[in-house]
This record gives C-alpha cells, structure tokens and sequence, in this order.
C-alpha cells in the first residue's frame, strides 16, 4: 500500500478498472491528507480529475477489483445541496 498520495497517478487511471489500479493504495494519505468535508465539487475534480461516473450528488472514482476479490471498487465521494463534500468511503459493487 501507498504511504503518499500523488494526484497525477489517480488522474492517470481514468476508467480504470484493473485489479493494478494503484487508486486504491491512496485513499488513506488522500483522506489524511487532501480531500475534507465541505471542499467545493470544483475543488476535489482540481485534485482528482473528472470522476469515472458522476450524478447529481455524488462521484464516483474507480479502483479496481479489491486484493482477494472479484468485485470492483468504487471511492464515492457525496455532495449536499451546496455542491460541497459530506461523506466519502469505499464501496464495493
């Protein structure tokens, strides 16, 4: 697992849904470090890049099929009625 988060090789997995996605050893130095609640929808694309799938109140960040397992990840990250961030978490699909 990654102990650093580098923003321009999670925006390089774009679509990616491979079981190397590098995404997924990120996400902890991404929430200790970088991503907050009540950050600005425009903020967390400037740090992560488009989402691989997007709605109305959230994006979501593919991140390969789990160590292990044969379901693919998803990183959601939710947004209240102020485009701002409320939650974000890993999901398996």
């Amino acid at each position: 697992m990654s102990s650093s988060f580098d923003a321009a090789l999670w925006r390089a997995q774009k679509g990616s849904q491979s079981a190397d996605n590098p995404r997924a050893g990120q996400i902890e130095a991404l929430e200790k470090h970088h991503l907050r609640r009540g950050m600005a929808r425009a903020q967390v694309h400037e740090l992560l890049g488009e989402p691989d799938l997007k709605t109305r109140d959230s994006d979501r960040y593919f991140l390969g099929v789990a160590p292990m397992g044969i379901d693919p990840e998803e990183y959601v990250i939710t947004y209240d009625a102020s485009d701002r961030v409320s939650s974000f978490k890993v999901v398996r699909r």
